[in-house]
């Protein structure tokens, strides 16, 4: 397996309260390498830096321009108010877009890749939104279909926040998008729902799954077994690509929703074990949305392990858990997997299930009995 990583991509910071902090980074690698895994099963290589032309895979050069002066500036915001600008945001979130077309290119070769750094899903064409820059992501996409990497693409989004970006720039594109997230009616950005299912020749091919609040572990295998694996053999991909936000993670502090280590866990086998069988392991994972340093390190570790095949102990290094109190100021988890919750869901929600449904008869309306 590849990470890609350099210390250059801590700066993507935006001001001191803001809730993306690039130290998730630092705090991933290093839990990493405090495991002994870099330099053995997973690979950390530096990221190629690409020129700015690679933007317009997926934003219009006057959108580009606005970021280069708002750069240079480093006043404001790049939206309505939820991303700053900042000095030097251009060459910032330009080298994010890099990590992600290197480790692209990597996952190409057939070796699942990484960028922790990426996974910038509601950038729009004309516009930043919710901390994101440039959406990685959809350049991602069409790089690989343009340059031969790929000819059929398909996209998984666990992040607890639908890629309203991501759902814009490919809406009309065969190309199959199953994103799941927190219901819109609770969370920003406010869409993602079931009857967005595209237009054109990409009717059909945005599948939103809205998770209702508290939704966890057991929802989510559900909707994975009924739904985002059963499209995945249908679709029948040679590429995919897998935005792993893990704020869906029960601490976090900006969703509702209850997932734990067990759930990343299941889903993050059930991908593998898709990419292996379809795919011939050309994976892209992209990091992702995630706002608790004590759990973001941790669910990442997970996702990559079960990528990997690694079966890791629980305890979690000494020197890691030194490093976070100096870097976050607070005590450190102690184990690498969360404890089973007493409050964990045994069945489906009623609410998950009529989800499910709906997509299936709005699928069969579209492709015929696909699932």
């Amino acid at each position: 397996m590849r990470l890609v990583h350099s210390p250059d991509l801590l700066s993507y910071r935006f001001r001191e309260w803001h809730p993306l902090r690039p130290e998730r980074y630092l705090l991933t690698y290093e839990l990493l390498r405090a495991y002994g895994l870099l330099g053995g099963p997973i690979q950390a290589i530096e990221p190629r830096r690409y020129g700015p032309d690679v933007l317009l895979l997926a934003h219009d050069e006057e959108y580009v321009d606005f970021i280069k002066s708002a750069s240079e500036l480093g006043e404001g915001y790049l939206d309505y108010g939820d991303t700053p600008a900042f000095k030097g945001c251009f060459e910032a979130a330009l080298l994010h877009v890099s990590a992600t077309l290197t480790a692209a290119e990597e996952a190409a070769r057939g070796e699942p890749s990484m960028n922790m750094a990426g996974g910038y899903h509601h950038a729009r064409r004309l516009s930043a939104g919710g901390f994101c820059i440039f959406n990685d992501l959809v350049i991602a996409v069409r790089y690989a279909m343009e340059r031969g990497l790929a000819a059929r693409v398909a996209v998984v989004d666990l992040d607890a926040h639908h890629g309203d970006g991501t759902q814009e720039l490919l809406y009309s594109e065969p190309v199959l998008k199953v994103d799941l997230h927190e219901d819109g009616r609770f969370l920003y950005p406010g869409t993602g729902f079931t009857d967005e299912l595209g237009e054109g020749e990409g009717y059909g091919y945005m599948v939103n799954v809205p998770m209702p609040p508290h939704s966890g572990d057991v929802d989510y295998a559900y909707a994975f077994d009924e739904l985002v694996v059963p499209l995945l053999e249908w679709y029948k991909p040679d590429f995919l690509v897998c935005q792993c936000g893990v704020d869906g993670h029960y601490a976090d502090p900006l969703t509702h929703l209850e997932l734990t280590s067990e759930g990343y866990a299941y889903m993050a086998r059930r991908l593998s074990e898709a990419c292996s069988r379809l795919c011939g392991g050309r994976c892209l994972l992209l990091g992702g949305g995630g706002y608790s340093l004590a759990a973001v390190p941790r669910m990442w570790l997970v996702i990559v392990s079960a990528f990997a095949g690694l079966e890791l102990s629980d305890e979690l290094p000494s020197e890691w858990r030194e490093l976070f109190r100096e870097v976050v100021g607070a005590e450190p988890p102690e184990r690498l997997r969360d404890e089973v919750r007493p409050s964990a869901e045994r069945e489906p929600s009623s609410a998950v299930r009529e989800v499910v449904e709906d997509l299936k008869a709005k699928l069969r309306d579209a492709h015929g009995p696909v699932l």
